[in-house]
């Protein structure tokens, strides 16, 4: 059997929690990806990983090499710049990488018969405000960020109905868990808080989402690539949905903070999109995953202990996004 897989973004949170379930399920695991990881968010031994710094819009040409060489069975795409209110500053870099350079690799890919599944990581923000979800819900993109994913979703689509392009689509609700970029909303509550700095939440702190950690969410995944059907769209989440609000209540809880003192609402608006609720138990049925999913509570409880056993390191980093083209 060939388990030759590639894994484009492998040195993203996500992209590298997968590396690590597909080498314990003995996979040939190749990554590629614009940035090295730092020691402190590697989960997985890297002596059986094989791994090239290449950047998907600069080195196109050695990326399409290393795939003719390698003839990977399978190929995930976690690749794009994702920082959604960013994207409002420079959508070209968005588009350029999320949808071009995208686009530019699967239509190479269209024609290569060793290519048997092409999972891409998309997002729900496709979706827009989403509080009823329903299979066939249509895409409403309300940011830069979340137009250029669904434009390369459609492009897809299209290959897959004039070519048979084998591709399956991953739409993960709010991931979190040990190794998240510190600037997102946990990690950067968690480092906050133990410094005693204020955390502000912009719109009123009633922004609702679904939490799912990043192992349940990388064990998903793996499910989907050996079991999901082409063509589909799946969407990796609990049935959990909670405010920004409620969330930043149990990270002060368990770090035995007052709320009050630590947490600032705002009424600033950011957002147009106040739900993601994309849980799907038929999904999970179809593809006969069982596993109990972790809370967010206990979620919260690991990100602190990882914080903790790096906290020389991190209680110094910046903490706001740092836009790479």
């Amino acid at each position: 059997m060939n388990k030759k897989i590639i894994i484009i973004g492998s040195s993203s949170f996500s992209g590298s929690w997968l590396v690590k379930e597909l080498i314990q399920k003995r996979f040939e695991v190749t990554g590629i990806s614009r940035s090295k990881l730092q020691k402190e968010f590697i989960f997985f031994n890297e002596k059986k990983y094989s791994f090239h710094q290449l950047d998907i819009n600069k080195h196109f040409k050695k990326i399409t090499k290393l795939i003719d060489k390698i003839r990977p069975k399978i190929i995930v795409n976690f690749a794009a710049q994702s920082f959604v209110r960013t994207s409002w500053d420079t959508p070209e870099d968005w588009f350029r990488t999320n949808t071009y350079s995208s686009i530019k690799l699967a239509n190479y890919l269209k024609n290569k018969k060793f290519l048997k599944k092409f999972i891409q990581i998309s997002t729900p923000e496709i979706y827009g405000n989403m509080s009823n979800f329903k299979k066939n819900s249509y895409h409403s993109p309300t940011t830069p960020y979340a137009l250029s994913k669904s434009s390369f979703d459609k492009f897809l689509e299209l290959l897959f109905y004039k070519f048979k392009f084998p591709v399956i689509f991953i739409r993960s609700a709010n991931v979190y868990g040990e190794g998240q970029q510190l600037y997102r909303i946990i990690p950067k509550a968690i480092i906050n808080i133990k410094k005693n700095k204020k955390l502000f939440l912009s719109d009123s702190g009633e922004v609702y989402r679904s939490f799912i950690h990043i192992e349940d969410n990388s064990k998903l995944i793996l499910r989907i690539i050996n079991k999901g059907k082409l063509g589909l769209a799946y969407h990796p989440s609990t049935n959990k949905l909670i405010s920004l609000k409620t969330l930043s209540k149990i990270i002060c809880k368990n770090l035995n903070s007052n709320y009050s003192k630590h947490v600032r609402l705002t009424s600033k608006i950011t957002t147009k999109d106040k739900y993601y609720n994309i849980f799907s138990q038929k999904e999970l049925n179809q593809l006969k995953f069982k596993r109990k999913f972790i809370s967010i509570e206990t979620g919260i409880i690991r990100v602190i202990k990882w914080i903790d056993k790096n906290w020389n390191r991190f209680k110094n980093q910046k903490l706001e996004y740092e836009h790479k083209k």
